[in-house]
């Protein structure tokens, strides 16, 4: 929830060269997620749909500095990890996708 509220830390507007990057880092794990699921390799899912997006997390977080994050980017990094991890977490899944991003419907409906 921290992580989403708007703060001192987070700015909108236009992507930088940060915002970029770790674009193209939610796009090549949320894809390399998909497939180990797809071939049921559960344990290479997490891998990459939790620690591999949390260290590109915190490399974003560092190459933004004093700047700030983008809100934007990282709403859609919430929720893309939610997505990945409903499988493992399902309920925890849920909860984060209604109360902290406060979307409506499930998220095993969302797609």
């Amino acid at each position: 929830d921290e992580v989403l509220n708007t703060s001192p830390a987070t700015r909108t507007g236009d992507h930088t060269f940060a915002d970029k990057v770790f674009l193209s880092a939610i796009s090549l794990w949320f894809k390399k997620a998909v497939k180990a699921y797809e071939i049921m390799l559960f344990r290479e899912a997490i891998k990459c749909g939790f620690y591999e997006l949390q260290a590109a997390r915190d490399e974003y977080r560092y190459q933004c500095g004093a700047e700030g994050m983008n809100a934007d980017v990282l709403r859609l990094f919430c929720e893309v990890q939610v997505k990945l991890l409903t499988p493992i977490c399902p309920h925890t899944c849920e909860h984060l996708w209604s109360k902290v991003l406060k979307k409506d419907g499930f998220v095993v409906n969302s797609g």
